[in-house]
């Protein structure tokens, strides 16, 4: 007589058993790249601001401040909040940036805002995850003053 081969019950049982600790182990990592994925979007979106409000400084350094020519964009803020928010940043950016649903732009330390502000003169902003956990700051960028010479 010819023996069939095959898995017995309590094999299949613990490969199953075994699949299951691996899945509820690995899922919550997975799970959580959505949160990571916004927050490195986030932290570009910043880095991007920082960089436009650099290269804009530069040029505007380049044309004495004058904020007439076409390749410097007058950033004078009347406030903190002025200074930190998307209208600002999307002055010095090629394209319009929006940011994703539940989160805001604020200002990383407020100490009383500056009545002079020279060119160069740099405020710190941050862009803040105020509803929902992990909250706080995601992403701090720099605003820098630029083209008040005319």
């Amino acid at each position: 007589m010819t023996r069939e081969q095959g898995f017995t019950l309590i094999e299949l049982i613990i490969v199953i058993i075994i699949l299951g600790v691996l899945s509820a182990v690995a899922l919550p990592r997975f799970i959580d790249f959505s949160t990571d994925a916004e927050n490195a979007t986030l932290e570009a979106a910043a880095s991007r601001i920082s960089s436009a409000m650099s290269v804009n400084y530069a040029a505007c350094a380049l044309d004495g401040q004058d904020a007439s020519t076409d390749r410097c964009v007058r950033i004078n803020p009347t406030s903190y909040l002025d200074a930190c928010s998307l209208t600002m940043a999307n002055r010095v950016l090629a394209n319009e940036l929006a940011l994703p649903d539940g989160y805001m732009i604020g200002v990383e330390s407020a100490p009383t805002f500056p009545s002079s502000r020279p060119d160069g003169t740099t405020l710190n902003c941050a862009i803040i995850r105020p509803h929902k956990p992990p909250y706080g700051i995601v992403a701090r960028y720099t605003v820098i003053l630029a083209g008040n010479h005319e």
